[in-house]
C-alpha cells in the first residue's frame, strides 16, 4: 500500500486533537487547546517516523501505548497518578474504538487501513473528512439548539421592569422552573447576568447595601451569591402584567452570562 505522508500527518494530528479533547473533557476542568495541540503534535510525529521502523508488530504495539502514556502528559496536569492513569486509559479506549469504527467503515466502501500505522489507501485524507463531519455537526447543533431555545424557552421569556430608589429599569427574564434558590427559607431569589448587573451599576444600585448572600454548589466548586432586595418587580406574561413587591435578586460572584434572549434568571413562583 503507498503511504502519503502529508495524508499520515492530517490523519493522525485530526485524530489525536479530537482524542485528546474527548479524553480530557471534564465539567469540572478547563482544557488548555495549546497543550493538546503540542500533545497531537506530538503524536504525529511518532506517526510519520512508525512506517519506517522494522520492528516486530508487538514492539510497535507497545510502543504506541507508550506514546499514549506520553501524549496525554503533555496534554494536561493532573491532580494525582490515578486522575491521570485514568484519562491515558480513557485515550487508549477511544483510539481503539475509534480506529475499529474507521476500520469497518474503511472495509464496508472497499478501502484498506491499518490501525497500527494510521494508513489508508483512500484518495481523500480521512481527516480532511472527519473534520468537515465535525463541521457539519456543529452546524446541526447550533440549527436544532435554536428550534429548542424557540420551542422550550421563548414562551418563558418575558418583559420585566425592575423597580428601586425611584428608579425603573427595564429588562427581559425567563422563568425557570429549575431555580430553587431560596433565602432565608422562604424568599425566591432570581439570578442577574453580567450585563444587567451593568445596568445596575450605572443607575448606583449597589451603592446599598446587600441583605445577605446563599452558598451554592456547582460542578466548579462552591461559589457565593450577594443578595440584594429592589422594592418592586413587574412582570409582563401572558398579555398581563404582576407586580410582586420586595424581590430578592442574586448576583453572582463571577461573572454569568446567560442567553441573549433575556438577562434574569426568574423564580417559577412568578408563574402567574
Amino acid at each position: 500500500m503507498t503511504i502519503y505522508i502529508e495524508y499520515v500527518i492530517i490523519d493522525n494530528f485530526v485524530f489525536d486533537y479530537i482524542l485528546l479533547l474527548l479524553a480530557l473533557k471534564s465539567k469540572a476542568k478547563i482544557i488548555k487547546k495549546r497543550r493538546v495541540l503540542l500533545s497531537a503534535s506530538f503524536g504525529t510525529f511518532f506517526a510519520i517516523i512508525f512506517p519506517f521502523l522494522y520492528f516486530n508488530e508487538i514492539v510497535l504495539f507497545g510502543l504506541k501505548i507508550l506514546i499514549a502514556f506520553c501524549m496525554i502528559a503533555i496534554a494536561d496536569k493532573f491532580e494525582d497518578f490515578k486522575d491521570y492513569f485514568i484519562k491515558v486509559n480513557k485515550f487508549i479506549f477511544l483510539t481503539f474504538s475509534f480506529g475499529g469504527i474507521i476500520y469497518g467503515f474503511m472495509s464496508l466502501v472497499g478501502l484498506k487501513y491499518d490501525f497500527l500505522y494510521t494508513t489508508t489507501n483512500s484518495a481523500v485524507p480521512l481527516g480532511i473528512m472527519i473534520v468537515c463531519a465535525v463541521v457539519l455537526y456543529l452546524i446541526f447543533l447550533n440549527y436544532f439548539k435554536k428550534i429548542f431555545e424557540k420551542k422550550l424557552i421563548l414562551p418563558f421569556v418575558c418583559r420585566c421592569e425592575l423597580v428601586f430608589d425611584g428608579q425603573k429599569l427595564k429588562t427581559i427574564g425567563f422563568i425557570d422552573t429549575g431555580n430553587n434558590l431560596i433565602y432565608n427559607g422562604e424568599e425566591s431569589i432570581s439570578i442577574a447576568d453580567s450585563r444587567l448587573v451593568n445596568e445596575l451599576m450605572e443607575r448606583g444600585f449597589f451603592e446599598r447595601l446587600p441583605c445577605g448572600c446563599v452558598t451554592v454548589n456547582t460542578v466548579s466548586g462552591t461559589s457565593i451569591i450577594k443578595v440584594y432586595q429592589i422594592d418592586r418587580l413587574e412582570i409582563y406574561f401572558n398579555n398581563k402584567m404582576n407586580i410582586f413587591n420586595k424581590v430578592k435578586i442574586g448576583i453572582p460572584e463571577k461573572n454569568l452570562k446567560l442567553s441573549e434572549e433575556y438577562k434574569l434568571i426568574l423564580s417559577p413562583e412568578f408563574l402567574r
